[in-house]
């Protein structure tokens, strides 16, 4: 049953939105995580608008951080995001929640579910974007989930 707290969001699943990069688009996401490192978690649910980045940004960012990641962790499975400026980002409490895009649909605008929240290095730190779980990339496995 859908709620205030509860709606549905498309799938990427056209050809198009499967394949397309969204490096530098504004995504959005919504948690009831901690609000900082360390802190408490939130009282509201909380959104956020914040860039898609770059996989190669990721990659050297966290290998900069001595974290060791396998040669593929960065690979299509992944979407990296986050205000690397700011350090906005999602924090503990998040994981599984939505990654989101707003794309044209028929002269309307509709939310797609491009990523997954699922891990970063602490949360809303400067030069460290989160990682997220691609839903492009298992659309094929979504697609069989659902039929079954």
């Amino acid at each position: 049953e859908f709620t205030d707290f509860i709606v549905p969001i498309c799938l990427p699943n056209s050809p198009s939105l499967r394949v397309k990069s969204y490096v530098g688009t504004t995504s959005f996401v919504i948690g009831w995580g901690r609000t900082q490192e360390g802190g408490k978690t939130a009282e509201v649910l909380n959104q956020l608008k914040i860039p898609v980045v770059d996989n190669e940004v990721c990659r050297s960012t966290y290998d900069k951080l001595n974290r060791y990641f396998t040669a593929d962790q960065f690979d299509k499975a992944v979407i990296c995001a986050g205000d690397l400026r700011s350090g906005y980002d999602t924090c503990q409490g998040d994981s599984g929640g939505p990654l989101m895009i707003a794309e044209d649909y028929r002269g309307s605008k509709r939310f797609y579910l491009i990523g997954v929240v699922s891990y970063g290095f602490g949360c809303g730190r400067s030069n460290v974007p989160g990682v997220y779980s691609s839903t492009q990339y298992c659309m094929d496995w979504i697609i069989k989930k659902l039929e079954t």
